[in-house]
């Protein structure tokens, strides 16, 4: 848990950022154990999966019974019920009681959504509680209830889904199971709907569409969202801890700039003019380590109108910070120092398990480091070899034959045939794939980096790196161009590739370029996908299953019935 000590932040004379104190994930992840209670895998397993027409008929009777309940003078969605305990609290406190003891004079309050129900007799049923990461037993005999028509009632309506109020004392069964024994149930809100059983929601497009409905039921789900709060905790930490102060930037934009990508478009009616979705915060960033904040970063959605696939989606999440007076080679340790850091408070170690990797991936420092150009000239077949000078005004047309006669996928109609395109092409087919311990790809072609300075023994080389692992690109990062008069130049060369068609190059960002004519320091720039790190360290295979609201194409289907399951 994160906790700040602030100075003060104004005083008569100048002012500070607020400064957290040291923190760390207080455990591994890997070692967190949601605690379930609940009967045998077997029973769930064997309830029957219903079909369209038999849900819509539950939903019908459910509906009528819930307002039947209702017009007897219950209140079915009551203003409030306060818990004075979590379920996770109710464990830790009460797990230690021996099998058979109740402590009847503790009065507990929880509350919850009821995962089954098991039914004994009239006189005692049994459900499933469960909270945000916990489960508890209810164990309700009538013994203890208040009024005995009360009971009755409460239990004939109560159905799996619904959420309660417990209030009772905790104990445990002669079975040992530790449980709430009510005195009183209160029917929160119920479910008119049937919940699959604990086999989950087979349908995984459904699963994407009712986030909702998988993480009542997937405990695996639950674990992904709660590891990706964690790492997005830890970076800001990481950060503040270094003295970066966090800002927020424009989403909506008049211009288009800081990535070489596809925007989304739209258009405000009150300023009569073309706004854009933001393809990365950089311009906005750097504008403010002009204004004198020497550290700053960002953590935040960015948004691309390019092709969906396992691990790109429209809106993704990103990192990026800014750092004056620092030089690639900083940025590199930075970054080696981040992963091997994060990755020890996630799993206890500097390793990580890949599900179909045999060789763990090592986090620890240092990491490899390869460049650009030779890492494509070497993976080319004997008899092949690269433009000599990419420079040239054919390049891009010996580059185009050179990736032809590779055999791989073929470039498609809409993939401009430019020097850039084609250089990112090769690496992603021939290279990228090979990466799979932490490895920074750097001295990176110019024209693939039209925002970095370039090398001082190389001029068309850029101080740039990417960190790759498992095959995918994490980071990016360089020396931040600072020249007005060079920048200006990259602008219009972008602009060139924009008008020959090239729908990922932008026009010429006048404003940035005044900008930078008043002074940006040596800046270092980082750029981190956090979407894509939360799958590698949960194991799993498409970025829909690491964002809770993936970008979906709308379904055909709009009379709102449930998939046939």
């Amino acid at each position: 848990m994160l906790r700040r000590v602030t100075t003060k932040i104004f005083s008569s004379s100048s002012f500070s950022v607020a400064r957290p104190i040291p923190c760390r994930l207080t455990r591994p992840f890997h070692l967190i154990k949601i605690s379930f209670f609940s009967t045998s895998q077997k029973e769930h397993d064997q309830e029957p999966l219903l079909t369209s027409e038999q849900e819509a008929n539950y939903f019908e009777i459910r509906k009528k019974s819930v307002e039947e309940y209702e017009r007897e003078g219950q209140n079915i969605y009551p203003h409030i019920f306060s818990p004075n305990l979590t379920l996770g609290e109710f464990v830790e406190k009460y797990n230690s009681f021996r099998n058979g003891h109740k402590d009847q004079n503790t009065v507990i309050k929880v509350a919850g959504r009821l995962m089954s129900k098991r039914t004994s007799s009239k006189k005692l049923h049994f459900y499933d509680l469960q909270g945000q990461a916990s489960k508890i037993q209810i164990m309700a005999p009538r013994e203890f209830h208040e009024g005995q028509d009360q009971y009755d009632r409460i239990h004939k309506i109560l159905k799996k889904g619904d959420i309660v109020g417990i209030e009772g004392f905790p104990g445990k069964s002669q079975k040992g199971e530790l449980s709430i024994f009510p005195t009183n149930i209160t029917l929160l809100s119920p479910c008119l709907h049937p919940l699959p059983g604990w086999h989950g929601l087979k349908n995984q497009e459904r699963r994407f569409r009712e986030r909702y409905l998988d993480l009542i039921l997937s405990e695996e789900t639950k674990k992904i969202f709660l590891c990706r709060s964690k790492i997005i905790r830890f970076v800001r930490c990481f950060l503040e801890e270094r003295g970066f102060l966090e800002v927020e930037t424009p989403i909506l934009s008049p211009k288009v700039g800081g990535a070489i990508a596809r925007p989304f478009q739209t258009f405000s009616k009150a300023l009569d003019t073309p706004l854009y979705l933001r393809i990365a915060p950089e311009l906005h960033l750097k504008q403010l380590v002009i204004g004198g904040f020497d550290r700053v970063f960002e953590i935040g959605k960015q948004f691309r109108n390019e092709g969906v696939d396992p691990s790109h989606n429209p809106e993704f999440t990103t990192c990026e910070f800014y750092e004056a007076y620092a030089s690639c080679n900083d940025l590199m340790t930075l970054t080696e120092k981040l992963f091997s850091e994060m990755i020890h408070s996630l799993t206890g170690s500097y390793t990580l398990q890949i599900n179909d990797r045999e060789e763990p991936i090592n986090f620890k420092p240092p990491f490899k480091r390869i460049d650009f150009l030779a890492a494509i000239a070497l993976a080319l077949p004997p008899n092949k070899t690269l433009p000599a000078d990419l420079t040239s005004i054919d390049a891009a047309h010996q580059l185009e034959q050179l990736y032809n006669s590779l055999g791989l996928p073929p470039l498609t109609s809409s993939t401009p045939r430019n020097v850039s395109k084609l250089l990112d092409k090769l690496f992603s087919e021939l290279v990228e794939e090979t990466l799979l311990q932490p490895t920074f790809v750097h001295k990176i072609p110019k024209q693939l980096s039209p925002l970095a300075k370039t090398l001082p023994e190389d001029s068309s080389l850029c101080d740039r790196f990417e960190m790759y692992v498992n095959g995918l690109e994490f980071v990016n990062a360089y020396s931040e161009l600072n020249d007005p008069r060079e920048q200006r130049l990259r602008f219009e060369g972008q602009a060139d590739l924009k008008k020959e068609g090239d729908h990922e190059a932008h026009d010429v960002d006048e404003d940035f370029c005044r900008a930078l004519e008043f002074g940006l320091p040596p800046t270092g720039g980082f750029g981190f996908g956090i979407d894509r790190f939360v799958m590698m360290v949960c194991g799993v295979d498409h970025i829909r299953e690491v964002l809770l609201f993936p970008t979906m194409k709308q379904h055909s289907d709009k009379s709102g019935k449930p998939e046939n399951q």
